[in-house]
């Protein structure tokens, strides 16, 4: 089983609807769907410090099966 997780921050909790949009954008590529947030890269590191990101695709200590899409205002990650 896997599944696809985003994170970005907002100012005010979007509705789902919201949010999905958000993340569909995301994923095609957009990182101007969301804001440059000082959290993000914290959190990043926090995260790889955790759960480092896989040296390849054979990499089975890693809990991800991509490597992280960061951006200024957005981690997404793929989960095994």
């Amino acid at each position: 089983m896997s599944f696809d997780l985003g994170v970005w921050f907002e100012e005010v909790r979007p509705s789902r609807a919201a949010a999905s949009e958000t993340y569909r954008r995301l994923c095609a590529g957009e990182s101007a769907a969301v804001r440059p947030a000082a959290a993000v890269p914290g959190f990043y590191a926090a995260l790889v410090a955790e759960f480092p990101e896989a040296e390849d695709a054979t990499d089975e200590l890693s809990p991800w099966s991509a490597g992280l899409d960061v951006g200024d205002g957005h981690v997404l990650m793929l989960v095994l």
